[in-house]
């Protein structure tokens, strides 16, 4: 019975659209994840792996209740293994989070880019506010320009005389 960390030699059994079914012993097989395939990102498992490849994996995970054994490529590597395993003691001693379950509804949206030119701290408020202030009646005058050159186009080119 393998355990959490074994390194392990396995050939791929079956590959499916999450991951790859890997055979570590004669009697236990175990789940490569699709995350778990690379470093790199994988978008399908059957460019990386195909059915009968002699493998090396390690065990990341068992679940005994249901028997079931994760396996990881890229955490074969000691290091790599080491930090996987603070950072997953990390998120266990956090406790319960205060935001929202991932099954719950509700998505944060996205903060803005926001493009704000940078401002030298020596230049006059007054300055600045007249700059921001040209810049607004110009544009302003662009549009009304747009709307009336609009406007002419849809009266066939000629204004219609008013009746006195």
């Amino acid at each position: 019975m393998p355990k959490i960390g074994d390194i392990m030699n396995g050939s791929v059994v079956k590959i499916l659209p999450v991951g790859a079914l890997v055979q570590v012993s004669e009697n236990q097989t175990g789940l490569l994840h699709i995350s778990q395939v690379s470093k790199s990102y994988v978008t399908n498992v059957s460019d990386f792996l195909k059915v009968g490849d002699s493998i090396t994996v390690r065990v990341i995970n068992i679940n005994h209740a249901e028997n079931k054994t994760y396996l990881s490529i890229p955490l074969v590597d000691d290091e790599a293994f080491e930090a996987y395993k603070t950072d997953r003691q990390k998120k266990e001693t956090k406790g319960p989070s205060s935001k929202p379950s991932s099954n719950s509804s509700f998505k944060p949206r996205p903060k803005p880019q926001r493009n704000k030119p940078i401002k030298p701290k020596d230049e006059d408020p007054a300055t600045v506010f007249e700059q921001r202030m040209s810049r607004f009646l110009k544009d302003s005058k662009e549009k009304l320009q747009d709307l009336q050159r609009n406007r002419e186009k849809k009266q066939g080119g000629r204004k219609k005389p008013r009746f006195k």
